[in-house]
Formats: C-alpha cells, structure tokens, sequence
C-alpha cells in the first residue's frame, strides 16, 4: 500500500468522504480527532464495518505534516449492537402487552417507558410522561417521589415516611413493594399493591428502575371492614348471607355458618381442615384449580364464574363462585364467596321447558319438533338412511268438545299424547303441534315396513275408547307419511308431502295412514268414515 493514495486504495465514494475529512483537519491549529464508519471490503472478501479516527500531525514548524488514520473492524460489535436492539425491542413490546401496569425511569427520574395498561390505569398517556419527570402526576396532587424514584437515589428510608404499608419484595432482589389508597388514580379512589426494583446492567451499575402496580380496589372494598383484626373480619363474614369459604394451600381455613349450611355441615369447625378440590364437583376440579393458581400467582380476583359443589353427603349443588385474594392470619390466602342458584337453575329449565315443551300433553312443541328433525335428517344424510316424518290428526275430536266440554277435551289430548308415545319406538319424539295434530319423526329407518308397523300400532292405540270427565269418547287418527330424502330432502318440502299424504288418509274414511306417492291407504281397526267426495 505503501505510496499509494486515498483513491487506489478505497472505492470512489468512500475515498471522496476520506479526502474531504483530511481537507478539513489539516488547516486546523489544535488537535482535532474526527470519527466515522464506513462499510468495505477486506481481504477476505466480506463487507466489513470500520470504524476511522483521523487527525493531522504537525512538523517542528508547527507546519501541516501529515494525517494519522486508526482503523478498527467494528462488524462483530455492529451485529451484537443489532441484537441488542432487537432485544431492547423484545422487552419493550413485552412490557407494552404486559397487563400489569408498569414503568421505568432512567437514572436522572426520567420516564422511560409507559405502558398501555399505565395508561388504562392513569388515565395519563404515555405521551404525556415519556422523558419528562412527571409520573408523580399520576398518583399525587403535588410533587414527590414515587417508589421507583426512591430506588433511584437509594433514598430507601424515606419509605418510612411515605408509605404506611410497605416490605421488601418477596420475588424481586433489592426490590420494595407497597400498598395503599389514592384518592384520585385514574378519576376514581383506588387501592394500589406496587413493586419496585433497580435495573443494572452487567458490570451492577444502576441503569434505571422499574415500578409495576397492580389494582386492588375491588379486593379491599371487601376487606374494608376487615383490617384492623381478624376477630372483626370473622364477625363481618359471618353476617353475610353468602357462602364464604378462605383457603391456605388448598385447605380450608375458615368458612362462616352459610358456607357450613351451604355444604350441609352441621357446624363450621366441621369444614376445617379439608381439602378444597374435595369440596367440588370432579367436572369442575380442573377449572377452580386454575382459577385458584391466578389468584396465589397474582394476588388479585377472579369474577363470578357457574360450577358445582358437593355437600357433605355427596349430592351435587349448583352454585356461583368469585374468588380473590385476601390477607388472613398473617399470610396471604384465596377467599371464595359462592352462592346457591338452584332456584336460578330451576327457573332457567322452566323458561326451556316452556319454551319447547306443550304444556298441557308435556310432549315437544312445534319449535323443538323442527330442531329434532333437523338433527334426525342431518344425521341421515351423513350415514345414509331415512327418516320418516308422520302428521297425525285426530278424527272426531271436535265433536268431543262440543259434546263432553272443552276440560274432557284437555284430559282426551293428554291421553292421546301418553297413547301415541308409548306406540312409538324410543329412539321416535312425538310432538304436539297445536290443536289436535300430532307429528313424529323416526329416525333410523331401514326398511318401510318399520314405519308401517309403528303407524298401525299408533291407529290400534286411538281406537281404543277413552274414559272422559262426562261420558266416554272415541275417536280415530289420519297420519300422513313422507320420508327423507325418498321423498324430498329439505324439511318445508318434507312436512308439506307428509301433510298432503294425512290429508289423503282423512279424504279415504279417516282411520288410516298413506304413505306420500303411494296410492295404497290402510286402515285401522275399527269404524272407517264414509269417503269424503274427490
């Protein structure tokens, strides 16, 4: 290389940016170093990154001589900088989706990062904060430190007078944590649990700190009551007309007397001690013991959720459970409020049944009809056999009415309703669509002569007589067949065929049941109608 210039050696551009940087530092008087990078390539054929450092040189005159370069390969240094800010970006997007609320201030109190939960919880956005030393805007009316600030500047006994619960934190070395009430966080008075601890880098320099909170609010609105002793958070609990069971390592500690009449104890004493997964229904173990895992881990609360618990002589009772963390005998434990919605549970089977069941044959109504047809024909299609669809209308049922009363009319259609059920096959429904016409639907036909089989014994059982309030009654049934997808494969197309092959069977003397696009009607046992007119 020797005698060689600038522009033999490097590539145009980066030799130009080397002669216009000597151009300056050769007139310069004082000594001057001037630092930058380029990108080139070495012997070994790779792009490098090299970082320069130039100064000029002077002779005994005092004279311009000459310029110095040093050249340092940085490329090693450039990739781990690369990963390192990735890294950077890494924790800074974790922190940002962390639903803890968190910040971080450099070591001269200046907010380096707030998170979006920071935010849901102050009500103050980052761009608010970011770089300036105002986070105690967030939690106080007038300036002081917060606890991040105190890490800072090592100024740990000022905790004594600014904090009136505070510890050491149990997870985190050279950590602080702390509780309490702020009357404005957000627009709203709330209960902090916080945490703060120093951020040092590889060599245990002090870099910044980090300050996590959580919101306790909810919680300590249920123990308001509770902290000055434990005598006065039994008496206060035992007064709730809810269940309230506290556990300590998956053993029940402390239940009041309606938890105790809840799980059919005869006292609370008897509940002491027993394993709490034990108290719930197998179905539900997994779930409350998740649920029991997040309030130990995160001391916070879970909402009401459904399960079912078992007393003390095995039965099962549905109940609502909300958990949360609470401070009991000096340790931090889970407490269960729960309470028995069997009457909820009730009223919600009555409103189904209402809503899909007739309520004078107790048989499924038009709604739950059509849902099972469904069901019946989907399966059908997917394992290729029939279903067979029956309207059954009774014959002469008005002339009961008119003649014995509406009431012999109720009693004559609940016992259709049992008549007609017990002449079907178990895996058949029968429903009441309304007035006196009856459909069924079977699924799993093979051959037609099951459904024959069934239809006739369905005539046999309506020509029986049926003892009425008034007198005695007869009457015969019509039943129109169709069957899917022989006779048409979608459910409109379906009861409309049925219902037209009913209406032939009532047209040839009642009594009867067609198949649709068969011309053959049987009859039933006993009196058969003079044909109606074509």
């Amino acid at each position: 290389m020797s005698g060689k210039t600038i522009r033999d050696i490097l590539p145009a551009p980066e030799a130009e940016q080397h002669l216009r940087i000597d151009a300056a530092l050769l007139p310069q008087t004082e000594l001057i170093v001037r630092s930058f990078e380029q990108t080139l390539t070495l012997a070994d054929g790779g792009p490098h990154q090299i970082q320069f450092f130039k100064s000029a040189f002077r002779n005994s005159q005092g004279q311009p001589a000459g310029l110095v370069s040093t050249l340092i390969d940085i490329t090693e240094h450039k990739v781990l900088e690369a990963a390192l800010i990735k890294q950077q970006e890494f924790s800074e997007n974790l922190l940002q989706n962390s639903a803890v609320a968190c910040f971080v201030l450099d070591t001269d109190h200046r907010v380096l990062t707030w998170t979006r939960a920071c935010e849901e919880l102050t009500g103050i956005s980052a761009q608010q904060v970011l770089g300036t030393n105002q986070q105690w805007k967030a939690f106080y009316p007038e300036p002081r430190p917060c606890m991040a600030d105190l890490i800072i500047d090592n100024s740990i006994e000022q905790i004594l007078d600014l904090y009136e619960t505070f510890a050491d934190s149990r997870l985190i070395s050279e950590g602080l944590q702390a509780e309490g009430w702020f009357p404005n966080v957000g627009g709203h008075r709330r209960y902090l649990f916080f945490e703060a601890a120093p951020i040092r880098d590889s060599d245990g320099a002090l870099i910044a700190a980090i300050e996590t909170l959580q919101d306790l609010t909810s919680l300590k609105h249920a123990e308001l009551g509770l902290r000055k002793s434990e005598e006065s958070y039994r008496s206060l609990i035992e007064l709730s007309p809810d269940a309230i069971l506290v556990q300590q390592a998956a053993r029940v500690v402390f239940v009041n007397r309606a938890a105790a009449n809840l799980f059919g104890a005869e006292t609370p004493e008897e509940l002491a001690g027993a394993g709490v997964l034990d108290l719930i229904h197998p179905d539900f173990r997994d779930l409350a013991q998740q649920r029991i895992e997040r309030i130990e881990t995160r001391q916070g609360n879970e909402p009401y959720t459904e399960e079912k618990i078992l007393r003390r002589d095995g039965s099962p009772v549905d109940v609502e459970s909300s958990s949360s963390s609470v401070f009991y005998g000096g340790e931090w434990a889970v407490q269960t409020i729960l309470r028995d919605i069997t009457d909820r549970k009730e009223l919600q089977e009555k409103i189904w049944q209402q809503a899909n069941f007739d309520t004078l044959t107790g048989l499924p109504n038009r709604m739950l009809f059509h849902d099972r047809l469904r069901q019946a024909i989907e399966q059908a299609a997917r394992e290729n056999y029939q279903v067979g669809v029956l309207f059954i209308d009774l014959d002469h049922f008005k002339e009961i009415n008119d003649t014995l009363g509406h009431e012999a009319g109720d009693v004559l259609l609940r016992e259709v309703a049992a008549r007609l059920s017990r002449a079907l096959r178990s895996s058949d429904t029968l429903a009441r669509m309304g007035g006196d016409e009856f459909t069924g639907v079977m699924p799993w036909v093979v051959e037609l002569s099951q459904v024959e089989i069934v239809a006739g014994r369905l005539l046999e059982s309506l020509a029986q007589p049926f003892h009425l309030p008034g007198g005695e009654g007869h009457i015969s049934g019509s039943i129109g067949i169709a069957l899917f997808p022989t006779d048409a494969a979608d459910i409109p197309t379906l009861l409309k065929h049925a219902d037209a092959a009913m209406y032939r069977s009532k047209q040839s003397g009642r009594n009867a049941y067609c198949f649709f696009g068969r011309g053959e009607v049987q009859h039933g046992p006993g009196v058969i109608d003079d044909p109606a007119p074509a």
